[in-house]
């Protein structure tokens, strides 16, 4: 009567630990459910972000290249100046020596100074467009590496969010053994 007693005391002890170790591997499904959603919207997360840090990279390309040709046109631009100065201080000579060619002389030298007072807006504005570019390029840098550091932000949070989905399992796997052994 006292084994038979003893043993339906163990009974209920391990039905008790039956039922508890099927709640705990109810709630341990449950929380791994939602570490695989919250995983699966962090790699959404980083993949928009990998997609946004290509283009703003080949928009930062773009705008170094046209840096590059601003660059070669202001080239192009200073040595026209260049040529343009020494064409005026030629006719400014000839003005000089050439009395009865003097019309002729000053018209060329008002063409050319015009010409030059274009090509100095035109160097002012491309000057302008250059810093306006390295400011955007600078931007571009800024963004870049700011998305960069989020990006290492929720690595960091899918490994952490890994490890515990990881714990999650190897916990439903021990309370699955213990409820085998029951």
């Amino acid at each position: 009567e006292e084994q038979a007693r003893a043993l339906k005391e163990t009974l209920s002890g391990l039905t008790a630990a039956r039922q508890e170790s099927e709640k705990s591997s109810v709630v341990g499904s449950e929380r791994l459910r939602q570490v695989q959603q919250v995983l699966a919207r962090a790699l959404e997360r980083l993949r928009v972000f990998g997609e946004e840090s290509q283009r703003l990279e080949a928009e930062r390309q773009s705008l170094e290249s046209k840096q590059v040709a601003i660059r070669a046109q202001l080239e192009a631009e200073e040595s026209e100046k260049l040529r343009l100065e020494a064409e005026i201080a030629s006719s400014s000579e000839q003005v000089g020596v050439e009395r009865q060619r003097f019309d002729q002389g000053a018209q060329t030298l008002a063409q050319a100074q015009a010409r030059f007072s274009t090509l100095q807006e035109r160097t002012r504005a491309l000057t302008g467009e250059r810093e306006r570019l390295a400011a955007q390029r600078r931007e571009m840098a800024d963004r870049v590496e700011h998305l960069a550091r989020q990006v290492s932000g929720w690595e960091e949070d899918q490994r952490q969010l890994t490890a515990e989905a990881d714990a999650t399992r190897e916990l439903d796997a021990g309370l699955e053994t213990t409820h085998a052994r029951l």
